[in-house]
């Protein structure tokens, strides 16, 4: 096993809560509601920050689970369905708002997260509690030494919530990415243990 980094031939059995949230490993039953937030009017604004174009349909979705389900870290990381926890109080099946993944970034112990969240969500600060319980998850329970993320230049509010987290600005590429017709700058942010507070290392 590596030194850093979780089992390279683990499976994504992890499941994290938050004071709103579920962060659980994908399943078939979560296909359906999440096309409808990534497949429907608000895909083109969803898409827009992401590599990913959105799904042509649920069995689209239900491939990616099936992948989710297979790939062990190495081959792919780890991905999740962030779902509401009104479901736990009215005993009805909780609500899908987006997804979140983390995959290692050239070396064990280097990841980088991605995450989406259906349009109805945003604002509401979701996104940045999924990913602040990820982050301290993937530093004090993967041995995880570093996490990234990469995000469009433009995509304001998404690098609102990367820098809210304290992740540093670390690097540009101007003209990193060619998506619907046009070149996109990126931008790369970074975070160590040592400047995370939520962490217990």
């Amino acid at each position: 096993m590596d030194l850093y980094g979780p089992d390279p031939d683990s499976r994504n059995t992890h499941v994290i809560t938050t004071a709103r949230l579920i962060i659980e490993p994908p399943a078939p039953a979560h296909a359906p509601a999440l096309y409808d937030l990534a497949g429907g009017p608000d895909r083109d604004a969803i898409t827009a920050g992401l590599l990913w174009e959105g799904p042509e349909s649920v069995a689209d979705i239900e491939l990616w689970v099936q992948r989710r389900q297979a790939q062990t870290f190495a081959e792919g990381g780890f991905g999740w369905v962030i779902v509401d926890r009104e479901g736990e109080v009215s005993g009805m099946p909780c609500n899908p708002l987006g997804t979140v993944t983390i995959r290692q970034q050239f070396f064990p112990g280097r990841c980088t997260v991605g995450y989406w969240l259906g349009r109805a969500y945003w604002g509401q600060g979701l996104m940045t509690e999924a990913l602040t319980a990820l982050i301290d998850f993937a530093f004090s329970q993967l041995r995880m030494v570093k996490v990234e993320a990469e995000v469009f230049a433009r995509n304001t509010p998404s690098l609102a919530v990367v820098e809210r987290l304290g992740m540093r600005h670390e690097s540009s590429i101007r003209r990193a990415v060619f998506k619907n017709g046009e070149w996109l700058d990126e931008r790369t942010y970074g975070l160590i243990p040592e400047e995370w507070p939520v962490s217990d290392r």
